[in-house]
């Protein structure tokens, strides 16, 4: 058996095993109102329904700004994960930077995307955003 079909048979079980839906949303348009000033956002969802996520990581981090006059900063929580996603699975959709993922109701935005030999596998960095309402 040659590497490649090793790997799609491991990828097959992996998705057959731990897979999970996600939806990726790309940002599509972008309304302005110039009365209210309100912004109304579009995207375009796209929806793979075996990706495989790895198990989370938490950790602290702190952030801070430092302006001439008064410092301030704080400490906050971020939860990462890594999505490993079949290149079968993606169609005419590529994962990028500006998308964000929707798992479980959660919202994570879409950090650093390494295709994998050829577009065949696709690893995705993704930190929840905590701050952000759950989509539903």
């Amino acid at each position: 058996m040659n590497n490649f079909n090793l790997i799609r048979e491991i990828m097959y079980n992996l998705k057959r095993e731990y897979g999970t839906q996600v939806i990726f949303a790309t940002p599509n348009i972008s309304e302005y109102d110039l009365e209210t000033g309100d912004i109304t956002r579009t995207y375009l969802e796209y929806t793979i329904k075996r990706v495989v996520i790895l198990p989370k990581q938490l950790y602290r981090t702190f952030a801070y700004e430092a302006p001439k006059s008064f410092q301030y900063g704080g400490l906050f929580d971020v939860t990462s994960t890594v999505a490993l996603i079949d290149g079968k699975d993606l169609g005419a959709y590529k994962p990028s930077e500006k998308d964000h993922a929707i798992i479980d109701g959660r919202r994570y935005e879409v950090g650093k995307v390494i295709e994998e030999d050829g577009a065949k596998a696709y690893l995705v960095e993704l930190k929840e955003l905590k701050s952000t309402e759950d989509e539903t």
